[in-house]
């Protein structure tokens, strides 16, 4: 009995081992979160008035993620660096989250609270495991995604797909380098409304385990 317990168990961590949710070993990811505030002006030109209506793009967010093990292994972290539609910097930023994604489950700590879930993606990967090596993560979520075309992100040629009328993800490698979030009107798109962007890649860099556990969470367990 101890012989197939045993068994069992090495069978279950070759499966784990061999799962991959990203095309590449290790790296670590900068993001820019962008916002896009409404602004409008309104102008008289011959007596008539006229509306100028515009989105206008700012960085509020900076966003570092670090993974290993092709992806099952993430961490977080994430820092205001302005307000006020950009206008005034914060110096130093403010760290807003983290977040550690490893084994079956997500952690998350902000305001000084931990809280988890299940990592579903991984759960959805391990039902659908053909399916996941075959064609990505990406595609096994959304098998119905219309792909249109592809972009250069901090110097990757990224693949882009238009998931729905509110959303627009772009990615290479199985990893996401740009997500765009829109607004509708009668469910059709209407104005771009804020985006997160990859600005600087290193890949198959070493990673310090201990990334992967930091104290917040040493303190949950």
């Amino acid at each position: 009995m101890k012989k197939i317990a045993l068994f069992i168990g090495l069978t279950l961590i070759l499966v784990a081992s061999d799962l991959k949710i990203y095309g590449i070993k290790s790296g670590k990811i900068e993001y820019d979160h962008i916002t896009y505030y409404l602004h409008t002006k309104l102008t008289i030109n011959n007596g008539k008035e006229e509306g100028l209506r515009e989105r206008i793009p700012f960085v509020d967010e900076k966003i570092y993620v670090y993974f290993d093990d092709y992806g099952t292994k993430v961490y977080e972290v994430a820092y205001q660096v302005s307000k006020y539609f950009g206008k005034k910097k914060i110096d130093p930023p403010k760290k807003l989250y983290e977040s550690v994604k490893k084994g079956d489950k997500v952690y998350f700590f902000e305001r000084g609270r931990v809280s988890s879930n299940g990592w579903h993606l991984i759960e959805d990967c391990k039902e659908k495991e053909a399916i996941c090596k075959k064609q990505g993560w990406y595609k096994m979520l959304y098998p119905k995604v219309k792909e249109i075309g592809q972009e250069e992100i901090a110097g990757k040629k990224a693949t882009c797909y238009k998931e729905s009328a509110y959303v627009e993800q772009c990615l290479w490698q199985n990893i996401l380098l740009k997500q765009s979030f829109y607004s509708t009107r009668k469910g059709k798109r209407f104005e771009i409304e804020e985006q997160k962007v990859a600005k600087k890649i290193e890949t198959n860099i070493k990673i310090d385990s201990k990334i992967f556990n930091p104290s917040w969470l040493k303190e949950k367990r």
